[in-house]
């Protein structure tokens, strides 16, 4: 769809994530949630989720091995979390 309506797709993409991202910080904001970045900062540099992480059925729809990175990094935020909560 990207590719036959815009002459730079992957840019248009980009922007559109872009402008997710910053709509859902601010809602989580707003309601006093945390939105976690993606689990590695370079899956923000193309726009697009690794392509190793990706299910090759779709190409929308990501493995449990991205999932799992997902997972360590929630545990790890709520581990920091914690840590805080003692020391005060």
């Amino acid at each position: 769809m990207f590719r036959a309506n815009y002459e730079d797709y992957t840019g248009f993409s980009r922007f559109l994530c872009t402008s997710r991202d910053e709509a859902l910080r601010s809602l989580c904001t707003e309601w006093g949630a945390e939105l976690l970045d993606f689990p590695d900062p370079a899956f923000t540099a193309s726009g697009f989720t690794p392509r190793h992480l990706m299910r090759d059925s779709d190409g929308l729809h990501p493995l449990p091995e991205y999932g799992a990175l997902v997972l360590r990094q929630i545990v790890a935020r709520l581990a920091t979390k914690a840590d805080t909560a003692i020391i005060q």
